[in-house]
């Protein structure tokens, strides 16, 4: 194996050590000594912030009556926080009955649909007795899907539960619960 030595244009002599290092290219900047999570946390302005919250011992549907935001006009729902809900039933079936027997507050017409939806499915998954305030939240007006291509919504609507199908809801069902093991 050959090495090569750097030197000053033909003359022979070689360059000081120092000077053997490339020069900063501005295509490619010099790296930066902070941590990733740091810079991408501080990007475009923004920062990025995480917190922790305590979860009650004994999650009910009625505490989810907030999980939602409306902005210009629009509903946005907090789906971690459903999906979140489910999977803690599904760690802990034997809470399902007590956690869907109090309907939540009616604060959003998607929302209650969805949350009357999601006790319907948990108790005929459970083999219980669909609680009676479901009966009592209407369907909403227009059918809802989410965003998405005409082809996923196609395929939404196939994977759509019965509970949901009944308000005029277009949901997949592996979009709130999750595959079992």
């Amino acid at each position: 194996m050959r090495s090569i030595e750097l030197s000053s244009r033909g003359t022979g002599e070689s360059l000081p050590r120092e000077r053997r290092t490339t020069p900063p290219s501005p295509l490619w900047p010099k790296p930066s000594r902070r941590s990733l999570g740091e810079r991408t946390s501080t990007r475009r302005g923004k920062q990025l912030q995480a917190s922790c919250i305590s979860l009650p011992e004994d999650p009910a549907l009625a505490r989810l009556a907030d999980a939602y935001d409306t902005r210009a006009g629009e509903t946005t729902i907090d789906w971690t926080r459903l999906r979140g809900f489910i999977d803690w039933l599904r760690l802990h079936p034997h809470r399902i009955e007590e956690a869907i027997e109090t309907p939540a507050p009616r604060t959003d017409p998607l929302l209650d649909a969805l949350l009357a939806g999601i006790a319907e499915k948990l108790a005929a998954d459970a083999g219980l007795v669909t609680p009676r305030w479901t009966r009592s939240v209407p369907p909403l007006p227009r059918t809802w899907a989410p965003p998405g291509t005409p082809r996923m919504i196609a395929r939404a609507e196939k994977a759509t539960p019965e509970a949901f199908r009944r308000r005029n809801i277009i949901l997949a069902e592996a979009d709130l619960w999750r595959p079992c093991d």
